[in-house]
């Protein structure tokens, strides 16, 4: 690598630095004052600190966004497969039934106890 293209790409390291702080610290005020214009007026809760706006961010983010597919959306892709594969079969004749959901009552109904279904 020449020293010219280490410095370029050390230029554009450092500006998503800045970008990723400055996005972080503008999401915090986001927070921060959706919660303190709403929760305390609609459920009587405290009003909350940048800091904890933060952490309450980071907080969803994990709990909500997950942490297995960090965002490249392998979980939606796998399930977009398998449901064009289930169509296809369906369109050429090969999934017997027409019905999308016969398959899975197919499935809950091989898994109940013999004499109940």
């Amino acid at each position: 690598m020449t020293g010219e293209r280490i410095v370029k790409i050390a230029g554009w390291v450092a500006v998503g630095l800045v970008a990723a702080t400055g996005i972080g610290l503008v999401l915090g005020l986001v927070v921060q004052a959706l919660w303190n214009w709403l929760m305390p007026d609609l459920f009587g809760l405290p009003e909350i600190t940048y800091w904890q706006a933060v952490g309450l961010f980071v907080l969803c983010h994990l709990l909500f966004k997950g942490h297995g597919d960090h965002g490249n959306g392998s979980h939606h892709t796998h399930h977009t497969h398998t449901i064009r594969e289930r169509v296809q079969r369906a369109v050429r004749g090969q999934g017997g039934s027409h019905d999308p959901d016969a398959e899975s009552r197919a499935d809950a109904g091989a898994s109940a106890a013999p004499g109940t279904a």
